[in-house]
């Protein structure tokens, strides 16, 4: 198994890297396939990062270097975030996403918002398993099913608990805790963009969701990542 203290040699795959002084050298570096994730979950740690405005590399790892690329890394999976200087690495997306949270200061500004951030976000994932399974669904009266399931009866409940959250937030910011942006902003935010790709209208029902979707993306190092990023 790879070493979490530093990758083995890794393909030298298509990088690019944040808004900070582009000589410096980067703290983060970003490996994953240039294509979308499980409910995205690999693209809020790209997200994560984006906000911070921090230097970082994001490389893309094409379906041909996929083997090589796994082979550096614990337990031969991706994605992977290294900490360049300290010579780390960690694997999984969820735990890339709240490491990198609480390094770039989008958990919370306590232990209570930061548990709050991780509740939003594991209960998002588990609703959109329902997402997976009708993406997944080939049979189209099981594929009708499935989309009524998740736009009819799993979105609604889910997106009326959040907006009564962000209601419920004494600071009144639009967010869903806190004073200001989390991850858990940031994770909701990126799955209501993709629900609204694959399902266009579907968010018009709920205003605060819409809002929030608004408010994360037109963050100015969010808008230029996101405008730049090439997604596949």
């Amino acid at each position: 198994m790879a070493s979490t203290t530093g990758p083995a040699s890794v393909p030298q795959s298509k990088a690019t890297t944040s808004q900070e002084d582009v000589g410096a050298t980067p703290k983060y570096r970003l490996h994953y396939f240039n294509r979308m994730g499980r409910a995205e979950a690999r693209w809020v740690a790209r997200l994560i990062l984006a906000a911070s405005g921090k230097k970082w590399e994001d490389r893309r790892i094409s379906k041909e270097e996929g083997e090589a690329a796994r082979a550096a890394f614990p337990f031969k999976q991706l994605p992977a975030l290294e900490i360049v200087e300290e010579r780390k690495v960690l694997v999984q997306a969820n735990p890339i996403a709240r490491y990198l949270a609480k390094e770039l200061g989008l958990a919370g500004d306590t232990h209570w918002e930061a548990a709050v951030c991780d509740m939003v976000v594991d209960c998002l994932y588990d609703s959109l398993q329902h997402l997976v399974a009708w993406r997944s669904v080939k049979e189209k009266d099981q594929k009708d099913r499935l989309k009524k399931l998740l736009f009819e009866e799993e979105l609604p409940r889910l997106f009326g608990e959040l907006s009564e959250m962000i209601n419920a937030n004494p600071a009144k910011t639009g967010f869903v805790v806190g004073t200001r942006m989390t991850w858990a902003d940031i994770a909701l935010a990126h799955c209501l963009d993709l629900l609204d790709a694959l399902n266009p209208g579907c968010l018009a029902p709920y205003p605060k969701m819409e809002m929030l979707k608004s408010k994360v993306f037109k963050v100015s190092t969010i808008e230029d990542y996101t405008r730049n990023r090439g997604r596949s």
